[in-house]
């Protein structure tokens, strides 16, 4: 295992690892795909990031299909429910601590569509 890079890296996956925290799970997450599991897995890297230690071999788990439509489609509908909403604040939080640790990942271990893959392939040439 290796520590993130530099404190302020442990800082912010402390704070997103606490909002996520603080959130209660989405009712409409239990029912969609595998967002339970997608859930708890990243939760658990989280954890382990904001203890300042992140195995540099760990896959970054990604949403299934499922997921990604449902998402999709929520985010079009004009007349959300409160419980799409809270799901919708949920999948973004858990998107944004993957896209954190991803940036961290050698490359190859997170989804090659992810965007901060491309902006760290982009700018390395």
């Amino acid at each position: 295992m290796r520590p993130i890079n530099g404190k302020s890296d442990v800082k912010h996956i402390e704070r997103l690892y606490a909002k996520l925290r603080a959130l209660p799970f989405p009712t409409l997450g239990k029912s969609i795909g595998d967002f339970p599991l997608y859930d708890a897995l990243l939760a658990g890297l989280a954890s382990r990031a904001a203890q300042g230690h992140f195995d540099e071999n760990s896959t970054i788990p990604a949403p299934d299909t499922p997921t990604i439509s449902h998402a999709s489609i929520l985010r079009k509908k004009d007349d959300k429910s409160p419980a799409e909403m809270a799901f919708l604040e949920y999948f973004d939080l858990l998107e944004e601590i993957r896209s954190v640790l991803g940036q961290r990942s050698p490359c190859g271990l997170h989804r090659p569509d992810c965007s901060s893959h491309r902006q760290a392939h982009a700018s390395n040439g």
